[in-house]
């Protein structure tokens, strides 16, 4: 072959090669390997005013006030900032590593079947403004990717699409509605607790307490003579029950038969009240806060003339009642049963009686056998 011809065959395949490669690139979906999934969703992230999400039939719908993002089907109660901005971001972030399967009868077998399937295992996460789509996507199966431990392999499909994709990045989708939800009610350290006062059906009252901050254990007010805390500890724990309490559920507020009342009252006068009612197996509470001016001058030992200290106590008390009222008026909580078993103990439980001790009996001695201090026995006569 002499140089003329092998030059002419080196032109024709490179021209092959070329157009055979515009032919694949024509053939190919617009998103490639290494591309977001959503390019454009990062520039139009604020614009996201409802998120909807389907799984298994079941519908969760989130919703922006301008203020805060809200569960519809939870009657607009708050949901928790932080995971929906980790949505909107992770949904931004998803990289393409390599195209699936485009049939439909293959998308169960990497969970991107249809969603509203009872039986279906695959999430539809849409992202929208107003009531126009910004971004529909099908989640499906996920495992640890194998080039970054810190991320997961997702397969995806968007919702207008027949293919289906291999993406990494992070996407966590919580499945139960309430796991969405800001779940923390209440946070007040134990170690602020002044006292506590538990009214309970039929029981008599019981007042826990410490006379000051640095008190190492609760006393038991109006104990018996003889009888003593059984336990220290559950008085301990009863003052933690406002400690990051968290919910189970929560529901508007319906009618209620308190069953407990428990009133937390704090060293700076601010005083929580807790309303316990058993319900099928299930406890359910509703709260209120108020400012105790009493309290906080019993307890602080302001004096008179300490004016200064009085009224930054007080502002804050209040603030912090307005804050807690602001966010459980109106609803109603499930908690755990283990958040209020302390508070359902009854006063008989939490004492118990002084075991009375026999004075201690002296050795009796013979006094005929008892040594002389001159060396011979001792002998009366």
């Amino acid at each position: 072959m002499n140089s003329k011809t092998f030059i002419i065959l080196t032109v024709i395949t490179v021209v092959i090669v070329i157009t055979a490669s515009m032919l694949i690139k024509e053939q190919l979906p617009p998103s490639q390997k290494g591309e977001l999934l959503f390019p454009e969703l990062m520039t139009n992230i604020a614009d996201v005013t409802e998120i909807e999400i389907i799984s298994a039939g079941e519908v969760i719908t989130i919703t922006s006030n301008d203020k805060q993002w809200q569960m519809l089907e939870k009657q607009l109660y708050p949901v928790a900032t932080d995971k929906v901005n980790n949505l909107l971001l992770d949904m931004a972030n998803l990289n393409i590593l390599e195209a699936k399967t485009d049939n439909s009868n293959n998308y169960s077998k990497i969970g991107v079947e249809d969603p509203k399937g009872d039986d279906a295992k695959s999430k539809l996460v849409t992202l929208k403004k107003g009531d126009v789509a910004i971004a529909s996507l099908i989640v499906g199966n996920q495992q640890q990717a194998k080039i970054d431990s810190t991320r997961s392999e997702i397969y995806v499909r968007k919702s207008d699409d027949k293919q289906s994709w291999l993406t990494i990045g992070q996407l966590s989708i919580e499945n139960q509605p309430a796991d969405w939800l800001n779940q923390q009610i209440v946070d007040i350290d134990g170690d602020n607790m002044r006292q506590i006062k538990i009214t309970q059906f039929d029981e008599a009252e019981i007042l826990i307490f410490k006379q000051a901050t640095d008190d190492e254990e609760f006393q038991l007010a109006n104990l018996a003579e003889n009888t003593k805390v059984k336990l220290p500890y559950i008085l301990d724990n009863i003052s933690t029950t406002l400690s990051r309490l968290d919910f189970d559920d929560v529901m508007a507020n319906q009618e209620f038969n308190s069953d407990i009342t428990a009133v937390f009252t704090t060293f700076d006068g601010l005083e929580v009240t807790m309303n316990i009612m058993e319900n099928e197996a299930k406890y359910f509470a509703q709260f209120s806060a108020d400012f105790n001016a009493e309290m906080l001058i019993e307890t602080a030992n302001i004096e008179e003339d300490n004016a200064a200290e009085s009224l930054e106590l007080t502002v804050y008390a209040k603030a912090m009642a307005e804050k807690i009222n602001a966010k459980v008026s109106g609803w109603t909580y499930e908690l755990a049963q283990y958040k209020v078993d302390n508070l359902n103990k009854n006063r008989a439980e939490l004492i118990m009686a002084i075991e009375a001790t026999a004075p201690e009996e002296l050795p009796s001695f013979d006094i005929d056998k008892l040594a002389s201090p001159f060396g011979t026995p001792s002998t009366v006569d």
